[in-house]
C-alpha cells in the first residue's frame, strides 16, 4: 500500500511539473512563419505543425431596448450576475467534441469597468479569466476582441474637441482616448496574469469594425486644419485626399499604439484587428467610411481579421476594397454567419456559410474562420441570425473540422450532428470524460499509466484509446487531457 501511495505521488509530482513546464509557461503556443507560399502562417511554437483556427463566436448579447428602439449593450457572458459556468462548459465540451480548436469573445465595455471606482470589475474579469481556464483545458485558443473604452472603471478621458464629435471618431482621433485604450487593454492583460490566466493560448483583436461617419466632424468640415492623435495635420478643404489620408494614417496610429499596450504586458502576444470592407461600411450606413489599405501593408499588426457574411456582397469587390496590396498577414475571418431573410431555410445558410469558407481558403489563404454565432438566441427579436447548433444542426454539419477538416474543400469527411435543444445552450449528449482511456468512467492512475506508457506513439486517428483528441499521436495534448481530469468521474 505505501509502495501504491508512493507511484501515485510521483506521477500526480510529475504530472504537475511537465503541464508547469510545458503548458503554463509564458511561451506562447500560436506564432507566426513564412508558409510555402511566401505568405505568413499560424504555427503551433511547440510541435511545429500549421495552425489553421477553426470556430465560432460564443455570446450571450442582452439588448435593454425594444423592437422598435433597440440599444445594443455588447456581450454579457462575463457581466456580474449572468455568467453561467455550467453552460459554457456544455459549449466548450461540444465545439472540443467538433474539434473546433478556437473561440472568439468579446470584452463588453459597458460591464468591464469598476462601476464605483477605478480600473476593472473584479467579478467580471473572475469570470472572464474562468472561461479562459475551461477553453485552456480543452486545448481550445481563446481570440479576445476589445471594442472602445470602458464606460467606467474611469478609463474615459475628460477631453473634448469641438471640431471631433462621434465616439469612434473621439477614440481613434484625440490623443487622450488613444493613450487611455492603450491603459485599458494593457490592464485586462495584467490582470489576466496575476489571476493566473495560461497566456500562451490567448490571441488579440485590439478593435472591432472601427470606421468614420463623414457626416461628423472632422470629416464634415469643409475648411480649416485639424491636427489629430498621431500628431499630424490634415486639411479638411481637401476631401479626396487629406480626409481619406487622415482615416488611412489614424487607423494605423491607434493600431499600433494600443498594440503596444498588449505587448507591454505580454510581449509574446498576437494582437490584431478586426475590420469590416470599406463596400460592408458603406452598406450599412451610407455614411460610414473606413481606409484600410495602409493598416494592412504599414501597421504593426501581427494578423487581420475580417467580418465578412454571405449574401450581402460579393466576396471578390469585398476583398479589393480593402486594397491589401502586398501584405501578406495571416487573414482570420472572425464573422461569417447567414441571415434567415437571405436564405429562407438553415440547410441553405449552412452551404452558403461553407462555401464562403472554401473561397476564403482557396482564393485569399485564409488561415482562420469564426461562425457567428455558437447557440445565443437571447437577442433572436433584435438580430436574427442562424445559430451553428440550431434546428437539425446544419451549420456545424457544414463547417464543424471533425466533418470537414480540410475547410479548402467542400467535401465532408464525416458526419457531424447535433441533437436539437432548446434555445440557448444545447446540452449535449453525454459522452466519456476525455482522459478516460480505460473507459471505466474515472480517470485515474490506470489511465495516467496506459498513457505514459504509448506517449510518443503515432498512428491514424483514434487509432488508441490514448490518442484523446485523435490527431494521429499521443503527445502532449493527451497528456494534460488527462492530468486536467485527473480524480473526475463521469
Amino acid at each position: 500500500m505505501r509502495k501504491l501511495f508512493a507511484i501515485i505521488f510521483l506521477n500526480l509530482f510529475l504530472s504537475q511539473l511537465l503541464t508547469t513546464s510545458v503548458f503554463a509557461s509564458s511561451l506562447n503556443r500560436l506564432g507566426i512563419r513564412t508558409g510555402t507560399n511566401g505568405k505568413q502562417e499560424f504555427y503551433d511554437v511547440v510541435d511545429k505543425n500549421t495552425v489553421l483556427l477553426r470556430g465560432n463566436n460564443y455570446i450571450r448579447a442582452k439588448d435593454y431596448g425594444t423592437p422598435e428602439k433597440p440599444v445594443w449593450v455588447g456581450n454579457t457572458n462575463f457581466s456580474p450576475g449572468q455568467y453561467n459556468r455550467t453552460q459554457n462548459i456544455q459549449a466548450l465540451d461540444q465545439m472540443k467534441q467538433y474539434r473546433y480548436n478556437a473561440v472568439r469573445i468579446f470584452v463588453n465595455r459597458y460591464d468591464v469597468g469598476n462601476k464605483t471606482g477605478t480600473g476593472l470589475a473584479t467579478e467580471y474579469m473572475n469570470n472572464m479569466v474562468d472561461f479562459i481556464k475551461l477553453a485552456h483545458e480543452r486545448q481550445i485558443y481563446v481570440f479576445i476582441t476589445f471594442s472602445g473604452i470602458p464606460s467606467y472603471g474611469k478609463y474615459q478621458p475628460s477631453i473634448t474637441n469641438p471640431n471631433i464629435e462621434a465616439p469612434y471618431h473621439m477614440w481613434l482621433l484625440i490623443p487622450e482616448y488613444v493613450q487611455a485604450k492603450k491603459k485599458y487593454v494593457k490592464d485586462v492583460v495584467n490582470a489576466m496574469k496575476t489571476k493566473g490566466v495560461p497566456m500562451e493560448t490567448l490571441i488579440y483583436t485590439i478593435e472591432n469594425e472601427p470606421y468614420f461617419e463623414i457626416d461628423k466632424k472632422p470629416f464634415s468640415l469643409t475648411q480649416g486644419n485639424i491636427t489629430v492623435a498621431n500628431g499630424q495635420t490634415y486639411n479638411m478643404a481637401n476631401p479626396s485626399n487629406d480626409k481619406n489620408r487622415m482615416m488611412e494614417d489614424s487607423l494605423v496610429y491607434y493600431m499600433n499604439t494600443v498594440r503596444q499596450g498588449i505587448k507591454e504586458a505580454d510581449s509574446q502576444a498576437l494582437v490584431g484587428i478586426t475590420l469590416f470592407s470599406p463596400i460592408t461600411g458603406r452598406t450599412q450606413n451610407s455614411n460610414w467610411q473606413i481606409k484600410t489599405g495602409k493598416t494592412f501593408t504599414q501597421s504593426s499588426a501581427d494578423f487581420i481579421s475580417i467580418n465578412m457574411y454571405p449574401g450581402t456582397g460579393n466576396i471578390n469587390e469585398e476583398m479589393t476594397a480593402f486594397e491589401m496590396g502586398a501584405s501578406k498577414k495571416p487573414l482570420v475571418l472572425s464573422e461569417f454567419g447567414a441571415y434567415p431573410h437571405i436564405y429562407g431555410t438553415i440547410n441553405q445558410g449552412a452551404e452558403a456559410m461553407r462555401d464562403m469558407q472554401v473561397q476564403t481558403c482557396q482564393h485569399y489563404g485564409f488561415k482562420g474562420w469564426f461562425a457567428y454565432e455558437w447557440d445565443t438566441s437571447d437577442y433572436d427579436s433584435f438580430f436574427r441570425i442562424y445559430h451553428v447548433v440550431e434546428g437539425n444542426g446544419a451549420i456545424n454539419t457544414a463547417l464543424a473540422p471533425l466533418n470537414r477538416a480540410d475547410p479548402c474543400k467542400t467535401e465532408s469527411t464525416a458526419q457531424a450532428t447535433i441533437t436539437p435543444t432548446a434555445k440557448r445552450s444545447p446540452t449535449p449528449t453525454k459522452t466519456p470524460i476525455l482522459g478516460d482511456i480505460n473507459n471505466d468512467k474515472k480517470i485515474n492512475i490506470a489511465d495516467y499509466n496506459t498513457l505514459i506508457a504509448n506517449f510518443g506513439k503515432t498512428g491514424v486517428s483514434g487509432w488508441i484509446p490514448s490518442d484523446t483528441i485523435k490527431n494521429g499521436k499521443v503527445d502532449i495534448f493527451d497528456y494534460n487531457i488527462v492530468v486536467g481530469n485527473f480524480g473526475k468521474t463521469q
